[in-house]
């Protein structure tokens, strides 16, 4: 019996913006019914399969005057479709470009009324090798690793595209499913940079934008709109709203660093995964215990930095600070706890702007920890939000 080899080998980034592109189209025009991913053994030689993609949805189908210019870009299969159908036909340009780009080509069969479905095959290298991590290529001028960032978009699918391309290159993601959500983060975590969805629902992204800018400066917290629509309205009412920048979907890796690659971040990084999962071997389940007692120690710590008198005791906080926070990846807090440690020493006393950074990052931290689901203290005391 013919079988798809475990290991092949292709251009996994690519792959995976293509089927994540296809799958949230499905999505979007089926409200009932199903949505399938299907893979297909084609034929194979001693070095290659050829296998074939296939999503199929049970959704509201495409005419046949429609497929001929649905792969245009700036088209739309149902031009009376609501706003959160549309940007269609960018996507799919697209996804017919980088199907290409892979060797294959795009096909679809659809019917009015009956769903659609859309395939490609590609041909892909037998390896005895597991897939090694994605390599992203990164501007050589860039280093991102270490960045705090919050992705805000109501579908599922893109927020874990967006956190699975950024966590290539070292980058912290925190994902929000609403606008409201992505203010409340914005304000708890302060993130280094949010991507910020346009079309939600209830509160859309320039909404969101709008809120959050009468709290911080685009200098203080950049926000790059990422969404399906590009014309020139589009990018001018992203502005308006306070954006910093307005890049369009679908989602690509080179496209979202070469962007976050002129940011002007200079900051120690926020967290580590990779040093804290090393620490304990890689079991997850150990670091998420962890992290949620370090959440609750560093409550207290909080409150004790806040009340505490003599400097020999805020010394003893600090350095337990500072050594729990290093210890657990968080090197932002670590280093800026390091800061306060030495001018207690030096000066005998902690200026209040450093006092007052310190408690922020703890907070923040906190918070972090908590957005992770690893700790019951529900917005423990002293954190605000």
């Amino acid at each position: 019996m013919k079988r798809i080899n475990s290991n092949l080998r292709g251009d996994q980034i690519c792959l995976q913006q293509v089927l994540g592109n296809l799958l949230t189209n499905a999505a979007k025009f089926t409200e009932q019914g199903s949505v399938k991913l299907s893979l297909n053994l084609v034929e194979q030689t001693s070095e290659q399969q050829l296998i074939c993609f296939a999503v199929k949805d049970t959704g509201i189908g495409i005419s046949d005057a429609d497929q001929s210019r649905l792969f245009d870009a700036f088209t739309q299969g149902d031009e009376s479709l609501t706003r959160s159908h549309q940007g269609v036909g960018l996507g799919l340009a697209i996804v017919k470009y980088e199907v290409a780009l892979m060797g294959g080509e795009i096909k679809l069969a659809s019917q009015r009324g009956k769903g659609s479905e859309f395939s490609f095959c590609l041909q892909l290298d037998k390896t005895s090798e597991p897939a090694k991590k994605a390599v992203v290529s990164l501007p050589s001028s860039a280093d991102l690793s270490g960045l705090l960032v919050l992705a805000v978009d109501d579908n599922p699918l893109n927020l874990s595209i967006i956190k699975s391309i950024l966590e290539q290159a070292d980058i912290t993601v925190v994902c929000a499913d609403s606008g409201e959500k992505g203010i409340e983060l914005a304000n708890c975590l302060r993130p280094d940079l949010i991507f910020m969805d346009i079309q939600m629902p209830q509160m859309d992204g320039c909404q969101a934008t709008r809120i959050i800018r009468q709290s911080f400066t685009k200098e203080q917290m950049p926000i790059y709109a990422l969404t399906a629509h590009s014309e020139a309205a589009d990018i001018e009412q992203s502005v308006a709203a306070g954006m910093n920048k307005h890049l369009t979907k679908p989602i690509v890796a080179s496209t979202l660093f070469l962007a976050m690659s002129e940011l002007e971040v200079q900051k120690q990084a926020f967290f580590d995964r990779t040093f804290v999962l090393t620490q304990f071997s890689n079991n997850t389940e150990l670091v998420l215990t962890m992290l949620s007692k370090f959440a609750t120690m560093a409550a207290q710590q909080l409150l004790q930095i806040s009340t505490l008198k003599t400097t020999d005791e805020l010394i003893r906080v600090v350095h337990n600070v500072k050594g729990s926070a290093g210890n657990l990846g968080f090197k932002r807090l670590s280093a800026c706890a390091q800061q306060c440690e030495a001018k207690l020493k030096a000066q005998g006393e902690l200026p209040e702007l450093l006092n007052d950074e310190l408690q922020w990052q703890i907070k923040q931290v906190i918070a972090f920890i908590i957005e992770q689901g690893s700790t019951d203290a529900k917005k423990s005391q002293g954190t605000d939000c």
